[in-house]
């Protein structure tokens, strides 16, 4: 099966260790929902599975598949991406690693590649500093790929609700 193919059944579910509230925002119109946690991480996740999908039909194979590993790690990374984080660019290295990319400007730049392996990697800047590794995924996102998503998402004013 080809990695095109194959991400139509990845599910993009996502099941949180404790369970999900819901927040209330009290206007003049009244008291409405809001979206829960796990409705925006779905809707964030199946945003991403389409920039990877889209991603893999402009590059016509030419980005190459991706790898088997990357490809099993991937439900894993996105539940542990924080909710606050939203849809990104995605692409297909030619190693088979998934990389995807937010990039506000040049100097406040994010991304994330997962290798496969239970490996991911990660790049920002942010002003003047840059930062760069490779780490093992555990039950949660590594600590260096955590701090620097963390500090991007400060800079963005968006929430850094990364789970401990």
């Amino acid at each position: 099966m080809n990695s095109y193919a194959a991400l139509a059944d990845l599910s993009v579910d996502w099941e949180p260790s404790a369970p999900s509230t819901l927040k209330q925002n009290s206007s003049a119109l009244g008291t409405r929902q809001l979206p829960s946690v796990r409705e925006v991480v779905y809707e964030r996740n199946a945003l991403l599975l389409n920039a990877l999908a889209t991603a893999l039909h402009e590059a016509g194979g030419t980005g190459g598949p991706i790898s088997e590993n990357a490809f099993n790690d991937l439900p894993r990374l996105l539940s542990l991406l924080p909710s606050g984080l939203p849809a990104a660019e995605a692409s297909v290295l030619p190693s088979g690693s998934i990389s995807f990319d937010w990039d506000i400007d040049p100097e406040n730049q994010l991304s994330i590649i997962l290798i496969g392996g239970n490996r991911v990697g990660f790049a920002a800047c942010f002003g003047g500093d840059r930062v760069y590794g490779t780490a093992r995924m555990g039950d949660r996102l590594p600590d260096e790929v955590a701090a620097a998503v963390a500090k991007w998402l400060r800079r963005n004013d968006l929430d850094y609700d990364i789970a401990a």
